[in-house]
């Protein structure tokens, strides 16, 4: 009997350790999702990859694996960490050879969590200060600007671009990232 209770109890902790966040749209409605730092169209979904891609939780299926804000939280610091290792950055120059942006893009994973890695700012730290700004279009691509320098609207035909790709949206709203996290702060607006 011990031993059925401790291998429920190891699937119970591999099943939590399957879920992270994905930023998603509002206006898919998951069933399960969490407010997203000053987002007012963008919310963190729980998701996981499954057979035929991301999966996500159903009310009953949240409550009945156990999980939690807290604890997928830190699942997703741990996927996003690993993720990151695996995505090379693009940084985009102008004529002078100056980098006016950053791409990441993946198409094995959804890329767009990395930004949720502790170490995922420093990466542009030493390009664009201890401040960047993201805008998340879709899943497959995080778009990184620097935050003094760059007016994100003078990108928006880029942006716009990507969000109405075949890949599954994220959003387009602007994402203020630093070492105390990531928050909304803007929108691109579509015309």
């Amino acid at each position: 009997m011990l031993l059925l209770l401790a291998a429920l109890l190891h699937a119970g902790a591999c099943l939590a350790n399957e879920w992270f966040f994905l930023p998603s749209p509002r206006f898919m409605q998951h069933e399960v999702s969490f407010p997203f730092s000053g987002a007012k169209n963008t919310v963190l979904a729980p998701a996981r990859l499954g057979e035929t891609g991301v999966e996500f939780p159903t009310v009953g299926a949240w409550a009945a694996a156990g999980l939690n804000e807290e604890g997928v939280r830190k699942v997703t610091a741990h996927v996003a960490s690993e993720w990151l290792r695996h995505v090379k950055v693009e940084w985009v120059r102008n004529s002078k050879n100056v980098v006016e942006y950053a791409v990441l893009r993946s198409e094995k994973f959804p890329v767009c969590v990395t930004v949720f890695a502790p170490e995922f700012w420093k990466q542009f730290d030493g390009v664009f200060g201890p401040k960047v700004m993201l805008v998340i279009p879709n899943r497959q691509t995080v778009l990184i600007f620097p935050a003094q320098a760059a007016d994100i609207s003078e990108y928006a035909p880029m942006i716009l671009e990507a969000w109405r790709s075949p890949a599954a949206k994220v959003s387009l709203e602007v994402f203020e990232l630093s070492e105390r996290g990531l928050k909304a702060a803007g929108r691109i607006e579509e015309p």
